[in-house]
């Protein structure tokens, strides 16, 4: 009997908490708001040091048919203008 007790004293909170939730004043668990996890900044990617090094991955893009040749070709000026 003395869990009926404790489940007799829950109610009237469980019952304030489900009428305020069909009232709207708290949002249901599935509505609220979720806690995002700090978000660590990810180390900077090393940058290929050399000219050719810079090309590669642009010419695997371009490979794969991701990148088009004008695409390609616009990097590649861009990679070869700040030598």
């Amino acid at each position: 009997m003395h869990v009926q007790g404790q489940q007799t004293a829950q109610a009237p909170g469980i019952k304030a908490l489900l009428t305020d939730l069909v009232l709207g004043k708290v949002p249901a668990p599935e509505q609220a708001p979720a806690v995002a996890a700090p978000v660590r900044a990810a180390p900077p990617a090393a940058r290929p040091s050399t000219p050719v090094e810079q090309l590669r991955q642009p010419a695997e893009l371009r490979d794969a048919g991701i990148l088009t040749e004008d695409e390609f070709a616009a990097k590649k000026a861009d990679i070869l203008a700040r030598m």
